[in-house]
């Protein structure tokens, strides 16, 4: 395995739940799931119409850890809904760590190469560790937005809005200059 879950890390803040399972639901997406560059999935929801004239606005969603799960779908529908905006959630995180193994334990399912453990120990090292979650986002979020500009006539405004480990790529996107606005929500691991 790449990554051995050592005994001493601490989760990221004491918000962060280490004994009980995050909420679940059955929640279906009234977006589509596309792939764009040949190998970037992304969940959309919007409408390349609605500013046929004056172009659109979009937001992009980055999810935490946990990938685009039914709750990260639901928001990203109604952040949609709520704004008139085209909404996008890429995937990127290609082996994100499963919802239903919170708190971590052995016998668990683990993203590959994760050496299986008890203890949240494992999920903050596979966080700080994962060469997937380090990368710079530059190239994929200029792909999207190329993607937005010729397929959903977003010409405006793009903002991003970060879940957790999300926010560290919606902060890094912004300080390169690729989006226009930045929200976070429980923003980590961002230093």
């Amino acid at each position: 395995p790449r990554y051995s879950c050592p005994t001493t890390i601490a989760m990221a803040s004491p918000c962060c739940p280490t004994n009980v399972k995050p909420a679940i639901n059955d929640y279906k997406g009234v977006g589509k799931n596309v792939t764009i560059d040949d190998c970037l999935e992304i969940y959309i929801i919007g409408d390349a119409v609605v500013n046929k004239d004056t172009g659109n606005n979009a937001i992009i969603v980055a999810t935490d850890v946990f990938g685009a799960t039914n709750h990260a779908k639901q928001f990203a529908d109604a952040l949609a809904q709520a704004t008139g905006y085209v909404v996008c959630m890429p995937t990127f995180i290609k082996d994100p760590w499963d919802p239903s193994n919170i708190p971590p334990t052995k016998s668990g399912k683990f993203p590959a190469g994760v050496e299986p453990a008890d203890g949240t120990d494992c999920l903050v090292n596979w966080i700080l560790n994962s060469h997937d979650l380090r990368i710079d986002r530059k190239d994929q979020i200029e792909a999207v937005k190329s993607f937005l500009a010729e397929e959903y006539n977003v010409t405006n405004k793009v903002g991003a809005v970060g879940m957790c480990w999300g926010a560290k790529v919606c902060f890094n996107a912004a300080g390169k200059g690729l989006i226009d606005a930045v929200a976070a929500c429980h923003g980590s691991f961002l230093t």
